[in-house]
């Protein structure tokens, strides 16, 4: 390869860099003052309050004081009266602390939120804030990614335009304090340096990070680390025997520690109460664990998969399976992204049968950057 040929990619690399970062700043500008309100937002407020020591009770009348004012009036209102699960929470400071389990393992955006706090920051706004820093990161990633290498290529355009539309349908989730936003930006990032340079390490430890703010996207994440680790895999470089065992095993404290340690629900209450029904005392409330009632919530939510975010992506990832397959198997770099993608999305919907584009995006993102792989090899990559 040429110098001047080197030169000329590395200039229209940061050429298309700037242009997307500039597209994506004035987003974020646009988002900066728009806030979604859900029931999220005190979950997550009220777990900051826990870390300075107070007490349930503290706890619950300091997040329904803090409502007024942060947000309209007509939302404050909906929060404490939509219906008869949240009027019981907002004068049962038991029925409310019952609640915080399902918040107390997204780790890092709670002590996030709560480390604004210490600089006066109060912790609803402090969760809107995390969310929109962490929405600009997410915006970077894709920009760099956008970015990187294959300009000119048909794949490449298609993986680009792919990927955009995975942003536009996580634009009507973006302005909501939870920690998705925060969750899929450590991925993308930390995909970018396991795939696209060789800081394996970095790697690793931000998709660790990842699993501080959403303990189950352990499922993409496994199947991502264990393709890299497969010889003869297209990416660069080869995670070694020992950093593979190293990872699952920090991995796997990491998981604990957001789950037991903080003393969160399990798998079964958390399903109970998204699926089925809402409990205002899910520890005593929820029924014993049935095959049966998780099987047949699973089976009904297939049709989720005819709406327009799913299917485009269960679409054209299988696509870039089959192409890249038939093209070099393994060889060719979009086709075990394409298959990891798509083994972990189908994986992460049996187990928590939902779509929400703020939970899938990074499963969607790396499914159109497999386009992007179509025609590399290992040895291509930069």
């Amino acid at each position: 390869m040429s110098r001047r040929f080197v030169i000329s990619l590395s200039k229209e690399r940061r050429t298309a860099g700037l242009l997307y970062g500039f597209v994506f700043l004035l987003l974020a500008f646009f988002w900066l003052d728009e806030r979604k309100v859900e029931w999220d937002l005190l979950g997550y407020s009220a777990c900051a309050m826990e870390l300075r020591g107070a007490t349930p009770e503290a706890v619950h009348a300091g997040v329904y004081q803090e409502l007024d004012g942060r947000v309209s009036a007509e939302d404050a209102e909906l929060l404490r009266t939509k219906n008869a699960y949240r009027v019981r929470l907002a004068v049962d400071p038991e029925a409310f602390a019952a609640q915080l389990p399902f918040y107390r393992g997204r780790v890092l955006y709670i002590g996030l939120i709560a480390a604004l706090g210490g600089l006066g920051c109060s912790p609803i706004d402090g969760a809107f804030y995390v969310s929109w820093l962490s929405g600009l990161l997410l915006l970077a990633a894709c920009a760099r990614w956008l970015a990187r290498r294959g300009h000119g290529s048909w794949e490449w355009v298609l993986g680009n335009l792919l990927l955009l539309v995975a942003l536009g349908f996580f634009f009507g989730e973006h302005t909501l304090a939870t920690a998705d936003a925060l969750a899929a930006a450590l991925i993308l990032w930390g995909a970018f340096f396991l795939l696209e340079t060789r800081r394996t390490r970095l790697g690793l430890v931000l998709l660790g990070l990842s699993l501080t703010a959403r303990t189950d996207h352990i499922v993409l994440i496994a199947a991502l680390v264990a393709w890299c680790a497969l010889p003869g895999a297209a990416a660069a470089p080869r995670i070694s025997r020992r950093a593979l065992v190293t990872s699952a095993g920090a991995y796997f404290v990491l998981i604990l520690g957001c789950t037991v340690g903080r003393e969160a629900y399990g798998p079964w209450t958390v399903f109970q109460h998204t699926f089925v029904d809402y409990m205002s005392l899910p520890a005593t409330e929820t029924p014993p664990f049935d095959p049966v009632i998780w099987l047949d919530q699973s089976l009904r939510s297939l049709p989720k998969f005819k709406s327009s975010a799913p299917l485009i992506f269960l679409v054209s990832t299988l696509a870039a399976a089959v192409i890249g397959w038939r093209r070099g198997k393994w060889r060719a770099g979009g086709t075990g992204l394409a298959f990891v993608a798509l083994l972990a999305t189908l994986i992460h919907f049996a187990f928590f049968p939902a779509l929400w584009p703020r939970l899938m995006f990074p499963y969607w993102a790396l499914g159109a950057l497999a386009w992007r792989g179509a025609h590399d090899s290992p040895q291509e990559n930069p």
